[in-house]
């Protein structure tokens, strides 16, 4: 499908850098590609060396930086939404998440810069980077030992 395709349930990006619109049913398809499975192959579990590989594959096809919206936490009953800039993703060999957090990256806001869970945000204006970070969300969600 074409790249400008404006309608449907959902875009994603392809793993050559392409925006597509893409039927929710085949989101784990597009996750299979993501760890190299072939067609019907279970997803694997939340791992760190899954989480690595996924943080191999965000790296390469993002273009930083990128807006989004996160949902700052301030009290467990309390926060605000605030617009940043993705500045990059870290390194988990250097900064390692774990099962409950996940990949993390760094955004500013204004003159603040700090680290939060990639599953946390929402990509906003970049269609390829909504549909990355979207289904990398489903996948960390849904695929981690105890869901």
């Amino acid at each position: 499908m074409s790249a400008d395709v404006c309608s449907g349930p959902f875009f994603q990006g392809t793993l050559d850098g392409h925006v597509e619109l893409v039927p929710e049913d085949d989101r784990e398809a597009f996750i299979r590609q993501v760890f190299g499975l072939p067609r019907r192959a279970p997803l694997p579990p939340v791992s760190r060396q899954t989480l690595r590989r996924y943080y191999q594959f965000l790296k390469s096809r993002f273009s930083f930086p990128f807006a989004a919206r996160y949902f700052d936490e301030t009290s467990p009953l309390d926060g605000q939404e605030r617009v940043v800039q993705v500045q990059g993703l870290l390194d988990p060999d250097v900064h390692p998440g774990d099962e409950w957090t996940g990949l993390l990256c760094t955004v500013r806001a204004g003159d603040d810069e700090f680290d939060v869970p990639l599953a946390e945000i929402e990509a906003i204006e970049d269609q390829k980077a909504h549909g990355m970070v979207e289904d990398y969300w489903y996948w960390f969600y849904n695929w981690r030992p105890w869901a």
